[in-house]
């Protein structure tokens, strides 16, 4: 099995620089001041984090990916972005409470183990500052990569969590609930065309 490391040694980013939809209509639809903090979790190499540097935020991105973190520290300085690129365990590292106005998760907390997934939710909300939006999404028990169906997206080996309905919704019940939806969405970005089923959630910390 590849490592994420091979995946991203390509000088191309991986998934291309077009951000999540979701994270590009919810920057759209939210008013953010210039510089506000932002952190990316499990950015990959970036593609969100180039985003949310490009419309005026610090971004603070992790990754456990030695090659994905180079090729975002590498793509940032080039285009003078400000990114601080972290290569990191996100179940280990040491969030400051309250620092950050956006934090995005997208497609993370599914690489843990439960156990280790509901701690980086809480570790996030600490991270999170009043007022402050979260947006997260996660693969759900309907996906082809649970049900080992012959078609898949080829990062289906590396989930580790699939979600039930609704299951990441009650996981921040604490928090205002702004959206939330689950869907099937056919990905064309990468490999062979495949169907994802998925639940997304933005949230904010009153």
């Amino acid at each position: 099995m590849k490592t994420f490391d091979d995946m991203y040694k390509n000088e191309e980013l991986y998934y291309g620089l077009a951000p999540s939809p979701y994270l590009e209509m919810l920057i759209k639809r939210e008013k953010f001041h210039h510089n506000e903090h932002a952190l990316d979790v499990g950015c990959g190499d970036g593609r969100n984090s180039i985003f949310l540097a490009e419309n005026g935020f610090q971004v603070t991105a992790i990754d456990n990916s030695k090659e994905a973190i180079l090729k975002l520290q590498n793509f940032s300085k080039e285009r003078r972005l400000n990114i601080k690129a972290v290569v990191a365990d996100v179940t280990k590292y040491k969030f400051k409470k309250d620092k950050f106005s956006l934090i995005v998760a997208n497609t993370i907390i599914d690489h843990l183990e439960k156990e280790d997934g509901d701690r980086l939710i809480v570790n996030l909300k600490s991270a999170l500052m009043q007022g402050g939006l979260i947006f997260v999404s996660v693969f759900t028990v309907e996906d082809p990569g649970n049900k080992n169906l012959p078609i898949r997206s080829e990062t289906a080996a590396y989930i580790k969590r699939y979600f039930l309905p609704g299951e990441l919704r009650s996981k921040f019940s604490d928090l205002t609930l702004l959206r939330y939806h689950e869907e099937e969405l056919l990905d064309c970005n990468h490999g062979e065309p495949h169907y994802h089923f998925m639940a997304r959630i933005i949230s904010k910390k009153l």
